[in-house]
């Protein structure tokens, strides 16, 4: 997973997780409507694969290679966008999903 001029490396332990495509939706606007009281960052993962935009307060856009998006939409079961869900660390580099699936 990569951003503007950054590879991502998870630090913290758990995550909010936003797939969408910017190409059809402003992933600040996505993120003001996720309830988020203890203010975990979030990961806005672009299937438009747009890395162009920094980070900003508590959102981390990322991108990916095709077949890491593929990946991650069949591990997490992502059949719509936009969606968020939350995921915590279960080992070194290894999140699992702790929440389900919320579509905009």
């Amino acid at each position: 997973m990569y951003g503007k001029d950054y590879i991502f490396s998870p630090l913290d332990e758990e995550y909010i997780v936003v797939f969408y495509n910017s190409k059809s939706s402003n992933v600040f606007d996505i993120t003001k409507r996720i309830p988020n009281e203890s203010k975990l960052r979030i990961l806005a993962i672009d299937f438009y694969q747009d890395t162009d935009k920094n980070i900003k307060d508590n959102v981390i856009p990322l991108s990916a290679g095709m077949e890491t998006l593929l990946k991650l939409s069949n591990n997490f079961r992502i059949i719509n966008l936009p969606v968020y869900f939350l995921i915590k660390k279960k080992s070194s580099f290894k999140f699992i999903q702790i929440s389900k699936a919320v579509k905009f």
